[in-house]
């Protein structure tokens, strides 16, 4: 059964990079584009936002990476997940067996749901949510065992699930962008806060989110200083909690 396991992880791993790989490359306009337009975007299933120039933009911004921040956070991601996975095939790792399932499922979501969420929102929007509690599960499991990439996907995963929940809300109450933002950031920060204690020292999942609002200030900063100002909160709330982990 180790085997298999270790088999599974493997190509979920593959999948997940090669889907992300794909998506980043090939799937539909830059995410910046309409980040503080005036003109209003229209995308298939969501209604015309002006400011935020469509609710799924700051979702992309995890998955079409538009600076060195956002593009470093997403291929530290396939680096790590790729090298958690070798070195479980040659060695495994304790406790491995009740968190490969866990994993497994996250990434088998994470390679779906960007694609299925350009045609069926709700469903691709229940993925994101599936594969952030998937590695958050993952990352409860690991407490204790120096696996940084589960922490790490866990964190990357909040940041997503959560903009994609707020880019749901928000084009069906015609948001800004900077109302989005605060309702993906803002409250990826407080499950970080409550859960991080739970996954013990993996700092590596609030790296991961602090990492990637310092992406999200770093392309909003001159287009939308709101959006730009609710990712630094989210990061000095969170950098308590790296500091609390840490110790």
């Amino acid at each position: 059964m180790t085997r298999a396991e270790n088999i599974a992880q493997v190509l979920a791993a593959t999948g997940f990079v090669t889907s992300s790989l794909t998506y980043a490359l090939f799937a539909g306009p830059a995410p910046s584009e309409g980040m503080g337009a005036p003109a209003p975007v229209m995308r298939p299933g969501f209604p015309a936002e002006p400011v935020a120039g469509g609710p799924f933009n700051l979702a992309r911004l995890y998955l079409q990476p538009d600076n060195v921040v956002m593009f470093l956070l997403l291929l530290s991601l396939w680096l790590m997940l790729v090298l958690d996975a070798i070195g479980n095939t040659v060695e495994p790792y304790r406790g491995h067996g009740r968190v490969t399932p866990a994993l497994v499922i996250a990434l088998l979501s994470g390679a779906a749901w960007p694609w299925v969420m350009d045609l069926f929102r709700v469903l691709g929007a229940g993925l994101a949510v599936t594969m952030m509690i998937a590695a958050l599960l993952a990352a409860r499991r690991m407490a204790g065992v120096n696996r940084p990439a589960i922490g790490f996907l866990a964190g990357w995963s909040t940041g997503i699930a959560v903009a994609v929940v707020a880019g749901m809300i928000a084009a069906l109450f015609g948001l800004r962008l900077s109302d989005t933002a605060a309702l993906a950031i803002l409250p990826s920060a407080l499950i970080a806060i409550l859960l991080q204690g739970r996954i013990g020292s993996a700092v590596s999942y609030t790296v991961a989110l602090i990492w990637a609002f310092c992406g999200v200030a770093a392309t909003t900063m001159g287009s939308n200083p709101m959006v730009a100002l609710a990712a630094i909160l989210g990061i000095a709330a969170l950098s308590t909690v790296l500091v609390r982990a840490a110790s």
